[in-house]
């Protein structure tokens, strides 16, 4: 197994611990307002390729999953204790993978709109190929971190990010130089990614989990289409449901408190019944 990710967040408190896996394109500073807020032990990693970690991701290698579902794994194993999993996006998906390898007992597994779609749905590929062709046109360089903030301000989806996690977004997702900040996550890496997650059995992997899972997405997401998170749930019987108002597919940035009072609820519930 590989070493652990970096930890960019860990907070003290109470077992168990909530492990934070963040979505991809992002990093675990981003979601520091989150972890502040659940009244447990928490500790946000970098992925691979993300924030503070440094491991090299060539484009072909990030089309499977497995990297990020290795690392997520490692992440879980070096922490002592009992443990849930929070994950978003991305790292839901890797979440899901980790679990299904069931190297490591955990209490339940938080997911925030995971990637789980059907690769015999031609729309999924579609979709995927769409989000990549976004990523290459993306800026991702900035004369400096102001300038990438002014634009973020005014730049959905960021700009419905509360300031410090727009702030941390900035400052942990982008590498300073000379000439100004720079997307540590090359675009072509970024696209391959998203490219990639259509291909990578999360759908089929969440079947052969047997453990409380509380799906979450927001109620005004264009990610995955009106009610995903309810059909995801509606196939797997240790299943729960929270869909937050207002929310997009970015809610854990957006109102971090929110999406964290639902986080620590599932969780008291599961340290109460272990």
């Amino acid at each position: 197994m590989p070493s652990a990710p970096p930890q960019t967040v860990e907070l003290d408190g109470p077992e168990p611990c909530v492990v934070i896996l963040h979505a991809g394109g992002f990093s675990g500073e981003c979601y520091h307002e989150m972890a502040e807020a659940l009244p447990f032990h928490a500790v946000a990693v970098d992925l691979p390729g993300h924030g503070r970690n440094e491991s090299l991701l060539p484009e072909t290698e990030v089309l499977n999953w497995r990297i990020f579902a290795d690392a997520a794994a490692a992440a879980i194993a070096a922490i002592q204790g009992p443990k849930v999993v929070f994950g978003h996006s991305l790292g839901a998906a890797s979440a899901i993978l980790a679990a299904a390898d069931g190297r490591e007992k955990i209490l339940g597994l938080a997911l925030y709109e995971p990637v789980t779609v059907d690769p015999s749905d031609p729309r999924s590929i579609i979709e995927a190929n769409a989000l990549a062709a976004r990523t290459l046109s993306r800026k991702a360089h900035f004369p400096s971190e102001q300038a990438a903030l002014a634009n973020f301000a005014v730049k959905p989806p960021i700009s419905l990010f509360t300031k410090r996690s727009r702030e941390a977004y900035v400052r942990s997702c982008f590498r300073g130089g000379p000439q100004g900040v720079t997307l540590k996550l090359p675009a072509l890496t970024e696209a391959s990614m998203y490219r990639g997650g259509p291909f990578n059995e999360t759908l089929e992997r969440l079947s052969d989990l047997d453990l409380p899972i509380l799906f979450m997405g927001g109620e005004v997401s264009d990610s995955f289409g009106e009610g995903y998170v309810e059909r995801l749930a509606a196939g797997y019987p240790a299943g729960k449901v929270t869909t937050f108002p207002g929310l997009g597919h970015f809610g854990p940035m957006e109102q971090p408190s929110v999406v964290a009072g639902a986080v620590a609820a599932f969780v008291g519930d599961l340290a109460r019944s272990s």
